[in-house]
């Protein structure tokens, strides 16, 4: 059994997302679908019924979230169908019109009390605003939070570590020395793997990435810490397991 815990069904084609699901259930792989407004919400929904290795969940990405801020009341009742939420959070790095920086604020204030009051996990985009999420989760005793593809500084990682955070690392690791420092330095009942498919390695190398792609993820976890590729795997699994209750 492999984990990925941050893809996006939704962004394949048709004909991709037959090879993503037959790859899911052949793996096997635990995955979390996370979705980045309503209609990719849907959309996801449609593709995972049925799949019992895949949870889809609903949330508003900071890219999209200024379209939402003033619209917040048309998001409860996707919050409340959703098992847990995400993808959600902030990112000041990306996003350079700094007017947009307190609608995103605004959405993820409310996807926190949501999260808090219904008691989901939240798998969250961190990008260039690291500690302000930090914060964010300490103002809203959030209790299970994922942080997706962390890329800040060293100290704000061990704070949030010491917060209780789980982390995903993916195919940067090959190539990022803070990420790989990151993933050697994770507490092992904190680790996670993730494809942030089918764009995250297409934007490092120009292929799309598939569930197979986890496992060079293992195999990089496993060479950092000095482990063996099947002992990383039995840690993911047993680790997304206790975060989901499943």
């Amino acid at each position: 059994m492999y984990v990925d815990a941050h893809t996006h069904l939704d962004h394949y084609s048709a004909d991709e997302i037959k090879e993503v699901l037959a790859q899911i259930a052949h793996m096997p792989c635990k995955t979390w679908a996370v979705s980045m407004d309503l209609e990719s919400w849907e959309t996801t929904q449609r593709l995972t019924k049925g799949e019992p290795n895949i949870l889809p969940t609903f949330g508003i990405h900071p890219w999209n979230a200024h379209t939402y801020a003033h619209r917040l009341d048309e998001l409860d009742q996707a919050t409340a169908e959703s098992d847990h939420i995400g993808e959600i959070g902030l990112d000041f790095y990306w996003v350079k019109e700094k007017e947009r920086w307190p609608k995103q604020e605004v959405v993820l204030d409310y996807f926190l009390k949501r999260a808090a009051e219904q008691n989901k996990i939240v798998n969250l985009h961190t990008k260039g605003a690291e500690e302000l999420i930090l914060a964010k989760l300490q103002q809203h005793k959030i209790q299970r939070a994922i942080i997706h593809w962390y890329s800040g500084d060293i100290t704000t990682f061990d704070a949030l570590v010491s917060y209780g955070c789980y982390f995903t690392f993916g195919v940067e690791l090959q190539s990022n020395e803070l990420i790989q420092a990151c993933a050697k330095r994770c507490p092992a009942d904190r680790l996670l793997t993730e494809t942030d498919g089918p764009g995250g390695l297409e934007w490092l190398t120009g292929e799309r990435a598939f569930p197979k792609h986890i496992s060079n993820v293992v195999d990089l976890i496993g060479a950092l810490r000095g482990r063996r590729s099947v002992e990383i795997r039995q840690v993911l699994c047993g680790n997304f397991s206790t975060l989901t209750d499943d």
